[in-house]
């Protein structure tokens, strides 16, 4: 059964939002909206890592990131963000197919 996620992510020593540790609750500055965006962050694991570690192409690092926060950004938003990450992949397989034909521009 899933659990119901808390609206509002707790504070850690080491300032990142996470689901588990010990939180420090008093300290809201430390959520990092820009540097470790909470809907990107999953425990230790950022989502840009994994993009960096897998050495994705830009079309296929957006799918991932869209993936990855659907329903986590904004929760109403979240069929939005998973139809985003098949326009990245659609383009990209556009991308390849162009490439094989000689021609790298995709419309």
């Amino acid at each position: 059964m899933l659990r119901k996620r808390r609206s509002e992510p707790l504070v850690y020593r080491d300032g990142m939002a996470q689901t588990n540790g010990d939180p420090i609750e008093d300290v809201p500055e430390m959520i990092d909206n820009v540097n470790h965006p909470a809907h990107y962050t999953y425990g230790s694991l950022e989502v840009i890592d994994a993009i960096e570690g897998l050495l994705l192409p830009y079309h296929l690092g957006n799918a991932v990131k869209y993936i990855a926060r659907a329903g986590r950004k904004d929760p109403a938003k979240t069929e939005e963000d998973l139809r985003k990450a098949i326009w990245y992949i659609n383009r990209y397989i556009t991308f390849l197919g162009k490439q094989k034909e000689g021609d790298s521009h995709v419309d």
